[in-house]
């Protein structure tokens, strides 16, 4: 698939890509502050320099190995998604518009991952509306995988959750609502091409009143020309149910790699006592909850929530263990999405 005239230009204006480097290289110094001033405004340092000399640096390899077949499944289910629509594309494509979602996710509030993996794709060669499908159904797969499988670890820890929270039922509530509504309009986009033209022109008429836009009617037509394409991409993904099934299933062999790092870190610093399972469990229900935090890389919710369901695993090393975590879960995804993000452009990938 090749894109249009305009995208190919839009592609090469030297404005806007002036912009995205100086976005990015901002953005960077800005998420390598917070870790500096993490750093420095806590013990951790301390702590984790006290915790070196014994400390198990294989079980951090071990870690980082999970980081990056993380990495490589993100690449293998956008591969095989995309494969379908379009039997030229490659796994390299798909891994580096993996590693730009992994990058721009970690850099910007509210997670703006999947435009521009949407953008990167459209530069590669592959239409509007068949990444817009490609990337709303892995964001689906995804969301739909994460939530039965944080329901599944609450159902078999929920001593543990109800011990560490008192208020999990409304935490729960609170999280299935948020993520069924991000599934319900997915869906709705994906398969109710009418109802989703109504809602539109319902958001149209909200920002034409509210007058938040100067050219609503130029506006309206350009989502909607999207939508058109959106659609047109979605109807030739079908039904593969078996497509579908084996990205659900690496997905959760990818939302598994994520969750055991705590795990690693734990062992890394000689530790003992913690369960595995418990371990996952809780990783699992961090990130999850993180996720809504409108902040880049879920800043604050993220250490907060890992301290206050760590802090008994983990004791006086509670610090080093969020500071090791959030590099390799975090800071990870914007090194090495960075630095695929300049090779693919020296390399003339995207």
């Amino acid at each position: 698939m090749q894109s249009s005239p305009s995208n190919q230009q839009q592609a090469v204006d030297p404005k806007r890509e002036k912009q995205k480097k100086w976005f990015t290289t901002i953005t960077l110094i800005l998420s390598i502050g917070v870790i500096v001033y993490f750093i420095l405004t806590t013990d951790g340092i301390n702590t984790l320099m006290e915790i070196s000399k014994n400390i198990k640096v294989w079980w951090l390899w071990v870690a980082l190995l999970a980081v990056m077949v993380r990495y490589a499944i993100e690449g293998y289910v956008l591969y095989l998604l995309s494969h379908h629509l379009d039997p030229s594309w490659t796994f390299r494509k798909s891994f580096t518009v993996g590693m730009v979602g992994f990058l721009y996710s970690a850099l910007t509030p509210f997670s703006a991952g999947e435009p521009m993996e949407i953008y990167t794709m459209d530069r590669m060669g592959m239409s509007a509306g068949a990444s817009s499908a490609v990337i709303a159904l892995k964001s689906l797969i995804y969301q739909i995988v994460m939530m039965v499988y944080c329901l599944f670890f609450i159902a078999t820890e929920f001593q543990y959750f109800q011990a560490v929270l008192d208020n999990i039922f409304l935490v729960i509530i609170l999280t299935l609502v948020i993520n069924m509504a991000i599934i319900g309009v997915i869906l709705i986009v994906m398969l109710n091409s009418r109802l989703t033209h109504k809602l539109l022109r319902f958001l149209m008429a909200v920002i034409l009143r509210l007058k938040w836009c100067k050219h609503p009617k130029r506006l309206y037509r350009k989502i909607r020309n999207q939508l058109y394409a959106f659609h047109d991409g979605a109807a030739l993904m079908g039904r593969n149910t078996a497509l579908y099934v084996k990205s659900g299933l690496l997905t959760l062999v990818q939302i598994t790699c994520a969750s055991i790092i705590p795990y690693f870190i734990h062992q890394s610093f000689n530790l003992h006592g913690a369960p595995f399972y418990t371990m996952m469990a809780a990783d699992t229900f961090v990130t999850m909850a993180a996720a809504f935090v409108p902040l880049p890389g879920s800043s604050g919710g993220a250490e907060g929530g890992f301290y206050l369901f760590f802090h008994d695993m983990f004791g006086a090393t509670i610090f080093p263990a969020i500071l090791l975590w959030r590099i390799l879960a975090y800071y990870s995804s914007i090194v090495f999405g960075y630095l695929t993000t300049l090779v693919a452009a020296k390399k003339n990938w995207m």
